[in-house]
């Protein structure tokens, strides 16, 4: 959310809690915080403030603090243990985004993460980076039904859908917060349309290349 302060309520029954002001390397966005341990005990302090427990920013990348405590949700006890997310590796490229390709099976781009949730999405998987997560999708009966059943076997419980907007990953250098321009320039990119209120996309004119 840019900028950031737009999710800051004003309420007389609202505590705002700014990730960074916790653990400053701790930048996860929409998708990892759900999966976040940082943004985990933030809650469950809040709901039990009589047992809270220390937040813990161990785990994090290199560069950050090693440790982090949050003394506003009452007494505070230490608490043992660290978390990880797994750090972004390889690139998009072809049928790959970075640890997870399309056709992966879910048992298998599983055991590549360290933490993931379905966020009760029974045909996704969100999992966790350091930073911005990569969200993947398999495909539902109903999106099934139209193939063959040998097309059916062959696709079914594997990856049909890979997406992130972590700034590790970057098509033709194009990264998330790129000029729309420049987006257009590097992608071969036809005339644009609208598809939302402030969002712009674009008609491929060149559909021999990566999309």
């Amino acid at each position: 959310m840019v900028p950031y302060t737009s999710g800051i309520l004003h309420a007389p029954n609202v505590t705002n809690h700014v990730l960074q002001d916790v653990c400053p390397n701790d930048v996860s966005e929409h998708l990892a915080e759900a999966v976040d341990p940082v943004v985990a005990q933030l809650i469950f302090n809040a709901l039990d403030p009589a047992h809270a427990h220390p937040v813990s920013c161990a785990g994090l990348p290199p560069f950050a603090p090693t440790s982090g405590t949050v003394q506003t949700l009452g007494p505070l006890r230490p608490t043992s243990g660290s978390f990880s997310c797994t750090r972004p590796t390889g690139r998009l490229a072809g049928r790959r985004l970075g640890p997870v390709r399309l056709g992966m099976t879910r048992a298998h781009a599983r055991r590549l993460f360290r933490r993931s949730s379905t966020h009760g999405r029974r045909y996704m998987d969100f999992f966790c980076l350091a930073s911005i997560g990569i969200r993947v999708g398999y495909p539902s009966p109903a999106l099934l039904r139209p193939f063959s059943r040998a097309e059916r076997r062959r696709v079914r419980g594997r990856i049909v859908l890979a997406l992130t907007s972590n700034r590790y990953y970057a098509l033709r250098g194009v990264h998330p917060g790129t000029r729309l321009a420049t987006v257009a320039r590097r992608l071969r990119l036809g005339s644009g349309f609208s598809s939302g209120a402030t969002a712009g996309t674009w008609r491929r004119t060149d559909p021999a290349g990566p999309c």
